[in-house]
């Protein structure tokens, strides 16, 4: 069964959805509107997590350069004994 849903943050609705014990057969997304398809006896459980879903955007992960500035800064402090 194909359900539609606006609002949601796509990827982490789909890791939501595999951390509930959910594995759709589809998920895709355009503009606002998501569409997941799942088994028609998942249906109750996808609404049950996309209920409780919060659409905000996952944090940014940290660049090789945020990486190398963190660990020098890390490495001095160790340097410097603070």
């Amino acid at each position: 069964m194909k359900l539609e849903f606006t609002g949601v943050n796509t990827n982490k609705l789909h890791d939501e959805l595999i951390a509930g014990g959910v594995i759709p057969q589809l998920v895709e997304s355009k503009d606002e509107k998501t569409w997941v398809t799942v088994e028609e006896s998942q249906v109750d459980a996808v609404n049950a997590i996309v209920s409780v879903h919060d659409p905000t955007p996952l944090p940014a992960k940290p660049t090789e350069t945020d990486y190398l500035l963190d660990l020098d800064y890390r490495l001095s402090k160790i340097e410097l004994g603070i």
